[in-house]
């Protein structure tokens, strides 16, 4: 009897152990498939802060509030670890995410052990909540919401386990991790009531043993928080990434309390903006989990309140549902909400395992339907996520950024060059560019809040990337510097000053084409790219005030002559000079200006020359042309 009962809990424990290794193998390759491999270029939403954790934990440093100290120290030891064993830094930051959410779904693989699922359909609900798009893409980028889920996976845990063994030191290990939690991302603290109706009895019977055991919960509690010391550690440490003032006290409590987002973070004025986030709340959970899922996962944490076995589960899931819908609808247009729903779709998630097992345990072909029907479930999800996430991860935006400003040579061409770039995907690739890969590191950075006239003042030649421009305009820089002053350089850069740019030194040859009145054409170059592609440099000068906004032509052609629209073989018009932010009314006397151009031709209609002209438009739309110049290719 013994040795039969042995052998069964051998075979028990190998199919335990080759489910949990089959889950673990489909969320590596699923997730290594779409890992982010180099800085991150994506301009969405979702992709908001991964070029700033990727600097985090390339560089040993600090985060915007709340400052995520945990994830800050722990990730930027693997990430090292992963660098010295060959990693390229973008992959190893984004591969702590992976490994970090690999052991949160294999958490609630066991979790769901522990409370019966077969270990088939355990391994095939953990796999469910892994290819969810905010899961699946949080674990494949440097973010911080693979921690979080870990760790209220593991809090979950604790609870569980506690309310099954009594050991009372459990209740020291949960105040620790659910501290670490919250201490990581306050989102956490939604997680509080239904960790209470887990451990309730056995907090109960603890604590009347012995009372004191709640001073050592507080201790294990608040000695979490003493991760955060590791902000202010950096800041005496001069690290190269630290986020505002945390070596001060007061900037310390700014970063630990989010003061800075406090005008931001308002929760719905009236009951008609709570309807409508509720609303939002619920849409976005169905595209994210699909509806049928979104309904299984209300049926099974339905069906569980009358599990005897279940039923204190069922309850703390649909508190945690409960809270997470709470604070969403309240606060949906201060948070992202695929990402601050992500505790709701893991309780939802959890509901749709036990509702598969209810469905397993009372039919004879239960096991195999629902089994398939969760097999499909999470073939049809990860087969639409899984190229979007692609997408978005390999997105190579922010390393063409870093590319052009390389390219551009400005570090061995102008006088202590400073790139200005915004808070944000810009400014993070540079960053990167610049401290990390060393791609540009002759090149210092500053972002939007520098004193842009201190550093003009102080020897430093200031430049833009030009989508820089739609955010902050020409009106932004005049406030700034008195009277901004524009100049195109090559790699999509502008260089700004509160002084005229260019002095006759800086035009190659002494041309001097009448163009247009107040306008003259001094000089131009014409090269070719690596990419196959031309870049038309055209020198300006401003004979007196234009009085008109001129805007400029450049066509290109495989002809001696531009007789017809057929003879242009490619074109690049812009309204204004300086990628069309720097309008020829607003030029002085005397002024120079670099204007530059990029045309692509096919393969097979090689360029011969080029026809620079400007022009005007009158009321009716019509063209109004003035001067033209060909330039012939040497």
């Amino acid at each position: 009897m013994n040795q039969t009962a042995a052998h069964s809990g051998s075979v028990d424990r190998r199919h335990i152990v080759r489910w949990g290794l089959l889950l673990a193998l489909a969320v590596v390759i699923l997730y290594g498939l779409t890992l982010q491999l180099i800085i991150n270029g994506s301009s969405d939403r979702y992709a908001e802060d991964v070029g700033e954790f990727q600097n985090v934990l390339t560089q040993w440093g600090t985060a915007h509030p709340t400052g995520y100290p945990l994830y800050a120290l722990v990730g930027a030891l693997v990430t090292t670890l992963l660098r010295i064993l060959g990693m390229f830094p973008a992959a190893a930051a984004s591969a702590f995410s992976l490994l970090i959410m690999l052991l949160a779904l294999l958490g609630v693989y066991v979790l769901l052990l522990k409370v019966t699922l077969k270990p088939a359909l355990a391994a095939g609900t953990a796999l469910l909540l892994g290819v969810l798009f905010p899961y699946w893409y949080h674990a494949a980028v440097a973010e911080v919401y693979a921690l979080l889920i870990a760790l209220l996976v593991l809090s979950l845990f604790i609870a569980t386990q506690w309310r099954i063994d009594r050991e009372p030191r459990r209740l020291y290990e949960l105040a620790f991790v659910f501290g670490l939690a919250v201490g990581h991302h306050r989102l956490a603290v939604l997680l509080a009531p239904a960790l209470l109706i887990i451990i309730w009895s056995p907090l109960y019977a603890a604590l009347r043993e012995r009372p004191l055991r709640i001073l050592g919960v507080a201790l294990s509690l608040a000695a979490a928080f003493l991760v955060y010391l590791y902000l202010p550690l950096r800041a005496w440490m001069n690290g190269t990434w630290v986020y505002g003032q945390p070596g001060t006290w007061q900037g310390f409590w700014a970063i630990v309390a989010a003061r800075e987002y406090g005008a931001l973070v308002k929760p719905a004025s009236d009951l008609s903006q709570t309807e409508i986030g509720l609303t939002t709340v619920v849409l976005t959970l169905a595209a994210n989990l699909t509806w049928p899922v979104l309904v299984a996962g209300l049926c099974g944490l339905g069906l569980s309140l009358a599990s005897q076995a279940w039923r204190w589960l069922a309850l703390a899931l649909w508190t945690l549902l409960s809270m997470n819908l709470a604070f969403a609808g309240l606060f949906s247009r201060a948070v992202f909400l695929p990402a601050a729903l992500m505790p709701a779709m893991l309780a939802l998630v959890i509901g749709a395992g036990l509702l598969v097992q209810w469905l397993s345990a009372r039919w004879r072909v239960g096991t195999v339907l629902s089994g398939a029907v969760l097999a499909v479930t999470i073939f049809v999800l990860a087969y639409s996520n899984g190229p979007q996430i692609y997408a978005l991860t390999h997105d190579r935006g922010g390393q063409a950024i870093i590319d052009n400003v390389r390219k551009a040579g400005i570090d061995r061409t102008a006088e202590r060059p400073v790139v200005l770039a915004l808070w944000g995907r810009d400014y993070f690739a540079l960053a990167y560019g610049q401290q990390v890969t060393g791609e540009i590191a002759g090149i210092e950075m500053v972002d939007h809040r520098a004193d842009v006239k201190n550093l003009i003042a102080i020897g430093h030649t200031l430049y833009v990337l030009r989508p820089t421009f739609y955010l902050r305009p020409l009106e932004w820089w005049n406030a700034r510097l008195g009277q901004a002053y524009l100049s195109s350089a090559a790699g999509d850069l502008v260089q700004v000053s509160n002084r005229p740019v260019l002095t006759e030194s800086d035009v190659p040859n002494n041309r001097a084409i009448a163009m247009a009145p107040g306008v003259m054409l001094r000089d131009w170059q014409v090269r070719l790219l690596d990419n196959g592609a031309w870049q038309i440099t055209l020198y300006w000068q401003a004979t007196a005030q234009p009085q008109q906004d001129f805007s400029v032509s450049v066509k290109a052609t495989d002809r001696e002559f531009i007789d017809s629209p057929d003879d242009v073989v490619a074109q690049a018009d812009s309204n204004a000079p300086v990628y069309g932010w720097y309008s020829t009314s607003l030029w002085t006397p005397g002024e120079i200006v670099r204007d530059d151009y990029v045309v692509t031709l096919p393969s097979d209609r090689p360029l011969r020359q080029l026809e620079i002209s400007l022009y005007t438009q009158d009321d009716t739309g019509g063209f109004i042309n003035f001067g033209r110049q060909f330039i012939p290719l040497p």
